[in-house]
């Protein structure tokens, strides 16, 4: 049974869109829709061969989407366009929110030739599925993108027991500080000194992307704070916000970009000083450690889980935004990086530049448009994202090793 919070915004997306929505379960399979089944979709489906069917797929993309922590956009069997969702419960992957299908770009009727290739499709059903193009979806590569940040918006922290979560966790920092503030109180004929070595290992455990680690050593110089401070909580503030200053220089060490760090620290700083009290403050600290360890990546670009993440991330950007004006800077910042850090960790797990990556990516898109025949080269240089034909077909002579216009005439259909 699909709760009834997650129908609401499931309804709300539909309402909006018009866009068919499912819930489905950790297998692919339906549990709930919310709009209409698709005459396309349904024309399609009989003609998929055994083992290769929609649920499937889904349930690929559903565990892809959890891989990425965000939406992803993919091109099913049928060739048209769908966004999966993960729907995460307890820490457990439940199954996927997924929207579509619905086509980027125009409703070209051609988009049937590949999967009635493929899967030997007769022509009479063909020209059905044909008939059928004119009910999807259309969207432009700019409300596609967005439609993405939405369903995350929507769906991210669906679940209706994040608040007893939360308060699960509340009460068991609460209890790691007061163990260590018991542990303080056995300094019975002395000041115990400040646990410096507790700092550097908080430090070490942000750069490292260490949550567990952090929180640790977080409770445990806060156990101090208090401990020292007794119920002055201006003290308490002035403490912490040293170490928010620490936390800040640790995750830019760590990879954040300096920008997004300091406006995080800037945020909590403010938020810090208006608390009244202990418990805020300690719970907004816990929440201020983890979100620079949840940016900061392993390593120093070693390739950790983080690593990996940040650079799904951006291959999804460049796969949505690769025909509009993208460089090396507007990408690190959308996956909150540095520039320099973020080329080095492109370079190191892709093999090439970012440059080298965006260009192969335009020049594999225009390669189907010039087979295509409906574009010239200028055309399939602009739609790809080149601003210039000459550094368009210069790029494309060293990635193919013939002009866009010799490759056109070989490959026209």
């Amino acid at each position: 049974m699909v709760p009834e919070n997650l129908i609401k915004r499931m309804e709300a997306l539909h309402g909006l869109t018009g866009i068919t929505v499912r819930a489905l379960d950790s297998n692919g399979e339906s549990i709930g829709i919310c709009g209409d089944d698709c005459e396309y979709c349904r024309l399609f489906r009989q003609y998929l061969p055994q083992g290769e069917t929609c649920d499937a797929l889904h349930a690929l993309a559903g565990r892809r989407a959890l891989d990425l922590g965000e939406a992803y956009l993919f091109s099913c069997h049928a060739g048209v366009c769908h966004i999966a969702m993960p729907l995460v419960s307890a820490g457990e992957f439940e199954g996927s929110i997924l929207m579509g299908p619905f086509v980027i770009g125009e409703c070209d009727p051609t988009i049937v030739d590949e999967p009635a290739h493929r899967y030997n499709i007769p022509l009479s059903s063909a020209l059905e599925m044909y008939g059928a193009c004119s009910a999807l979806h259309v969207l432009s590569p700019e409300h596609t993108g967005a439609l993405c940040r939405v369903v995350r918006y929507v769906f991210d922290g669906w679940d209706a027991d994040s608040a007893l979560e939360s308060n699960r966790r509340h009460n068991m920092q609460q209890s790691r500080i007061g163990e260590t503030i018991q542990m303080y109180k056995g300094f019975a004929n002395s000041t115990p000194a400040y646990p410096y070595e507790k700092e550097r290992q908080l430090v070490s455990c942000v750069k490292d992307g260490d949550i567990s680690g952090a929180n640790a050593m977080l409770n445990e110089l806060l156990g101090y704070a208090l401990f020292s401070n007794g119920s002055d909580i201006e003290g308490i503030k002035a403490h912490t916000v040293a170490l928010c200053s620490l936390l800040s220089r640790a995750a830019i060490d760590g990879g954040v970009a300096a920008g997004d760090a300091l406006d995080m620290n800037r945020d909590y700083m403010r938020r810090l000083w208006q608390a009244s009290t202990i418990d805020d403050i300690c719970y907004m600290m816990q929440d201020l450690v983890e979100r620079f360890c949840s940016s900061a990546f392993p390593g120093h670009g070693a390739g950790g889980p983080s690593a990996y993440f940040a650079l799904k991330r951006a291959l999804n950007y460049i796969a949505l935004n690769f025909a509009q004006d993208i460089t090396l800077t507007s990408v690190a910042r959308e996956v909150h990086l540095s520039e320099s850090y973020f080329s080095t960790l492109f370079k190191k797990l892709c093999g090439t530049s970012f440059t080298e990556y965006l260009n192969a990516v335009r020049i594999e898109e225009s390669k189907r448009l010039l087979a295509q025949g409906d574009l010239n080269v200028t055309e399939a240089a602009v739609r790809v994202g080149f601003a210039s034909q000459s550094y368009f077909s210069k790029v494309f002579r060293r990635v193919t090793g013939m002009s866009p216009r010799h490759y056109a005439e070989l490959h026209r259909k």
